[in-house]
């Protein structure tokens, strides 16, 4: 299975319900898929007014305020629970990859956080090139690079 575009939360047995039975005891620890996005869908051009931007804008408004109406959450692995579901950012569109447990929940894997530590890196990355650019330009650099012919940027 490929990654798909979804709208993801923690699972939480007393927001989603938990039965012996029926639930895979393993679904505590995951985030549960609450809607998949299609991606044909979501890759055309879609203008701010039209109907499918805004039903996606109000399911994701609608998520945000039923959690905002519980006051009282735990969970039996995350202690900090209430925190993480009060945060503006809580429910937001991700990239993930969807497992299917053994009694049919389905649950996400996300991946979206390594695009946002990718582009930490590159942010940083590109940082000390632009500080090196500006370092080179430099007319005491650009003298000592035409004597001595070298890029030395540690006496600078």
């Amino acid at each position: 299975m490929g990654y798909e575009l979804a709208i993801c939360e923690l699972y939480i047995p007393h927001v989603h319900g938990f039965c012996q039975i029926k639930s895979t005891t393993d679904v505590i620890n995951h985030f549960i898929v609450r809607e998949t996005i299609c991606l044909s869908e979501f890759m055309q051009e879609i203008d701010l007014d039209s109907s499918q931007h805004i039903s996606y804008k109000n399911y994701i408004r609608y998520v945000k305020s039923q959690w905002n109406s519980i006051q009282n959450i735990s969970h039996g692995v995350i202690r900090n629970i209430s925190n993480i579901v009060k945060n503006p950012n809580y429910i937001k569109l991700e990239i993930i990859e969807i497992l299917i447990l053994s009694k049919g929940e389905h649950v996400a894997i996300l991946k979206t956080f390594w695009l946002r530590i990718l582009q930490r890196r590159y942010k940083k990355y590109f940082y000390k090139k632009q500080k090196n650019i500006i370092k080179m330009k430099n007319p005491k650099h650009i003298y000592y690079r035409r004597v001595l012919g070298n890029n030395n940027n540690s006496l600078f």
